[in-house]
């Protein structure tokens, strides 16, 4: 599947900017004053690997070029076009951790396939003195943050670090072009494209229909974490976060404000402290707000207090990280506004749909089956989830 290298690197600006603010958590259930909770803080260093990568799987040549061998009999490189577009440095200092290479990986688990095999083949190298980038001043230094000052243009690197990085990236080309990873490359383009469009159909059969929508973000969740958590009613059933998100949705007829809702949309998340929660954007018809706070404080109160019994907790999340008119809670676009449409649709359904191809904890997935029970149907347990068009 060919993409255009400008296109991925907007999707893979946009999408890290979308997972910088979103994964993050915030109580919001009593006083309103929000506090972060930091869940993961290398999104900026992936985005830059991800960059790398969709550069050098677009190119052909070598980063350095090779100019021959100089008087001592060693070869001599320069700078390219393509060493313009990447900073090796970004990567050069990774030192490998004080663990087996076989268990390496298994740090790096909720990032995307293309990132492990990275990390992967930068340990190996960075393990052996003999093809390492690092600086020759680090080989053989166990000081992983060394205080002598560190190279940071490319015209301070050595002929050796040059073409040990040209062959750290002819390697990785190798493993990224390998017929299993091109599959799941493929599969996983091909799955997260098709959500991505039917959620854009989906959004613009509403924007039709109804002309002016307020859509309204939430994050939902039950307690420290809530995915293992089970709230005993009064009738002596147990339930659990999935459970609580199948009846918030099957009694939103019966219940004002989400009486009012048109549409939702969302996808399950996770993070280390409050485990497996839920974003949910939920759809109004603007004329049928009202007020703004108070639709947000009665939704809070039903979740966080009469559907699950004083155990859950919901933040008032961001719409998307841009433009700043999104950069709050509850956004209102009407059908004419094309500029705005086309950024929801990039930004907040892009996330929705997109942003497991980056970062997709494997225990979003975990939880759901373990929660899980053979009633529910595969609708209910899907990770990305949109009520269905209504045809009245």
């Amino acid at each position: 599947m060919r993409i255009k290298l400008d296109v991925m690197i907007d999707e893979i600006e946009m999408l890290f900017d979308e997972l910088n603010l979103h994964i993050n958590f915030f109580d919001t259930k009593t006083t309103l004053i929000s506090f972060p909770v930091l869940c993961d803080g290398k999104f900026e260093f992936y985005k830059k690997i991800e960059k790398f990568i969709a550069i050098i799987n677009k190119y052909n040549s070598n980063i350095f070029r090779c100019l021959g061998l100089n008087n001592t009999g060693n070869f001599t490189y320069s700078a390219t076009p393509l060493s313009q577009m990447i900073n090796p440095f970004d990567f050069l200092y990774i030192r490998p951790p004080s663990a087996p290479s076989d268990e390496y990986p298994l740090q790096f688990p909720t990032i995307s396939k293309n990132v492990q095999l990275f990390m992967q083949l930068l340990w190996e190298y960075n393990s052996n003195n003999q093809a390492t980038l690092s600086p020759d001043s680090m080989i053989n230094n166990t000081n992983v943050n060394p205080v002598y000052p560190q190279p940071i243009q490319d015209i301070q690197l050595s002929d050796r670090q040059k073409h040990q990085i040209n062959n750290f990236a002819f390697a990785l080309k190798s493993q990224l072009h390998s017929e299993e990873n091109q599959y799941y490359f493929n599969e996983t383009q091909r799955k997260t494209n098709q959500k991505y469009k039917d959620f854009c159909i989906y959004f613009d059969h509403l924007i039709q229909k109804f002309d002016d929508l307020t859509f309204i973000s939430f994050d939902f969740c039950l307690g420290t974490d809530g995915s293992l958590i089970e709230v005993n009613t009064a009738n002596g059933e147990k339930k659990n976060i999935l459970t609580f998100k199948a009846q918030f949705l099957n009694n939103a007829r019966n219940i004002d404000p989400l009486s009012r809702m048109v549409g939702y949309m969302g996808k399950w998340e996770y993070n280390n402290v409050q485990g497996l929660y839920f974003r949910m954007i939920l759809i109004f018809p603007t004329n049928k707000v009202g007020d703004i706070k108070t639709l947000q404080y009665q939704i809070d109160n039903y979740w966080c207090d009469t559907l699950t019994l004083g155990v859950g907790l919901s933040h008032h999340s961001h719409i998307a990280s841009y433009p700043k008119k999104y950069r709050k809670s509850f956004c209102k676009i009407k059908a004419g506004q094309s500029k705005d449409i086309e950024l929801f649709k990039q930004r907040t359904i892009g996330y929705l749909t997109k942003s497991e191809k980056y970062y997709n904890p494997p225990e979003i997935r975990q939880r759901l089956n373990d929660l899980s029970q053979s009633k529910e149907s595969s609708r209910e347990t899907s990770i990305v989830f949109k009520s269905k068009i209504r045809k009245n």
